[in-house]
């Protein structure tokens, strides 16, 4: 119902913004607060962005999430440093997963070597597939070592994302690993801090990579037993 509501606020008031900054700072309820936030972020009212830094660190992992995001949607590239902060902090994967978006829709390469500290570091596998979206989209071909490490990751969206980044930069073609288009689907249903369900692996499905690809660049590569 809340969502409907934002929905049509957002979508029959333009220019409601400013109001919904108001609510989100005089709000005693978190639920309240971050629907507001989210709305902020739908209409890209630039005038909620110092707010919105300060709500990277609420003690609300909805709060911190749903910030995250917003400050991305209004591509306030001043928030970088406070985004790349709290994602080294953060162990909550769905602040995790909007965080590495935000930083993806600002630009900002300089989160790579936390985004990439980050992702081995993440039990759950629609972060690591998201995260392996985000350093696709800010990387280079320099990055392509750290993709091959999760060609033999044991969930098969996350080796089919890594696949995916290699032929992104480096070209080489996996073949029937390459079912899906980078990180898309994990955008899809983002972690429970929006609200959503996550990917598990297929039951009774294999890794169908048989080989643990070792990348050193984009021009040497070479299989190895697992």
């Amino acid at each position: 119902m809340k969502e409907e509501i934002l929905n049509t606020i957002t979508r029959r008031y333009p220019d409601a913004g400013k109001s919904l900054l108001k609510i989100a700072r005089e709000t005693k309820d978190t639920d309240t607060e971050w629907f507001a936030i989210r709305g902020i972020g739908s209409l890209k009212f630039k005038g909620a962005s110092s707010f919105l830094r300060r709500s990277l660190f609420s003690e609300s992992v909805f709060v911190r999430a749903n910030s995250a995001r917003a400050l991305g949607e209004i591509h306030d590239t001043a928030a970088e440093g406070d985004l790349i902060r709290l994602l080294r902090g953060e162990n909550d994967n769905g602040v995790i997963e909007q965080t590495s978006l935000a930083l993806q829709m600002l630009g900002a390469r300089q989160a790579l070597p936390v985004l990439k500290a980050k992702a081995p570091q993440s039990v759950s596998a629609q972060t690591r597939g998201w995260i392996i979206g985000a350093t696709e989209a800010l990387g280079s071909k320099a990055d392509v070592p750290f993709f091959a490490s999760f060609l033999s990751d044991p969930n098969d969206k996350v080796a089919e994302a890594a696949a995916h980044a290699i032929e992104h930069f480096c070209g080489h073609d996996f073949g029937s690993r390459r079912l899906w288009a980078g990180s898309a689907a994990f955008l899809e249903k983002p972690s429970r801090t929006l609200k959503a369900g996550g990917i598990p692996t297929k039951q009774g499905a294999s890794n169908s990579n048989s080989s643990k690809v070792v990348f050193s660049d984009c021009g040497s590569a070479k299989a190895a037993s697992r």
